[in-house]
């Protein structure tokens, strides 16, 4: 697979990113600055999905992508993302 997980691996996983996301989330309310989702806006696109935002566990060529690494796609829905936040402000 693109991912090569034990079955009973994927949880933990998946639950520590959330727990990773929610620590950000609160760390950033604490400070009053603006959280950027990029989990929410990442769904659909996780490494295994028809269009993955993650690279797999090889290099990709084409993209330029490192194994496990985000590719071109995921980069540019950050950025448009961050500016959306910082554009009002400018």
């Amino acid at each position: 697979g693109r991912f090569p997980l034990a079955k009973g691996d994927v949880d933990f996983v998946r639950d520590s990113y959330d727990q990773l996301n929610e620590t950000i989330a609160a760390a950033a309310a604490e400070a009053d600055v603006e959280y950027v989702d990029v989990a929410a806006a990442s769904e659909g696109h996780d490494i295994c999905s028809g269009d993955p935002w993650i690279n797999g566990d090889r290099n990709d060529k084409k993209s330029g992508a490192a194994a496990y690494h985000p590719t071109p796609a995921e980069q540019k829905a950050v950025a448009e993302l961050i500016l959306d936040v910082l554009e009002p402000r400018l």
